[in-house]
Order: structure tokens, then C-alpha cells, then sequence
């Protein structure tokens, strides 16, 4: 994996994680709705890391769910929804661009 890859992937990691740390304090408010946005930090996470450590196809996938849930979440509460559109759609369309040519040769 290029360099470029590894620094995207990295910014995309700490974020998720500073995200996911700024949904727990959700569960203060309205539990239900803070559960859903932790799962789809979750599986940013998750799927950013294992494509980092693990190089696997799998990771990608997670991270293109976590941010379609986490998208869909902020148009239907009606919370950031040009940032959720543009989240749900850029940074995986980006992390597509800077793994493309690795995308054959993970598992």
C-alpha cells in the first residue's frame, strides 16, 4: 500500500475514533439514537483498521457501511445533512481512490 493510502487511512482512523468519542456523550440525551451512531463509529473503525493492519477487503466494506448508517442517520434526524451526504459519499469515494490499486491483491 502507497504511503498516501496509509496517511488517508490513518487521518480517516483518528477521526472515526474522535467521532466515536463524541457519540458516547450521545447517550446523555437519547440512548437509542446514540447507539446507532456508536455502531456506525464502530464500524468505521473497525473497517478503517482492518484494512490499515489486516489489508482485507472486508475493512473497506465496514467503512462504507458505517458512514452510509452514519449519513443516513444525520438526513433522517435532520442533524448535519449536507455534511452527512457529503461524509456518506466522499471519504469513501477518496478511500476508494487511494486503495484502488490494492483492492485486487487484498483477501
Amino acid at each position: 500500500m502507497k504511503t498516501g493510502a496509509k496517511v488517508w487511512l490513518w487521518i480517516v482512523l483518528v477521526l472515526g475514533a474522535l467521532g466515536l468519542l463524541g457519540n458516547l456523550t450521545l447517550f446523555l440525551a437519547n440512548p437509542l439514537i446514540a447507539i446507532i451512531y456508536v455502531a456506525a463509529s464502530v464500524l468505521i473503525v473497525a473497517g478503517c483498521a482492518v484494512v490499515l493492519f489486516k489489508f482485507q477487503k472486508l475493512g473497506f466494506y465496514l467503512l462504507i457501511a458505517g458512514y452510509v448508517v452514519n449519513g443516513i442517520m444525520n438526513i433522517v434526524i435532520g442533524g448535519a445533512i449536507i455534511s452527512g451526504i457529503l461524509g456518506m459519499i466522499l471519504v469513501p469515494l477518496i478511500t476508494y481512490l487511494v486503495i484502488k490499486n490494492d483492492l485486487p491483491n487484498m483477501k
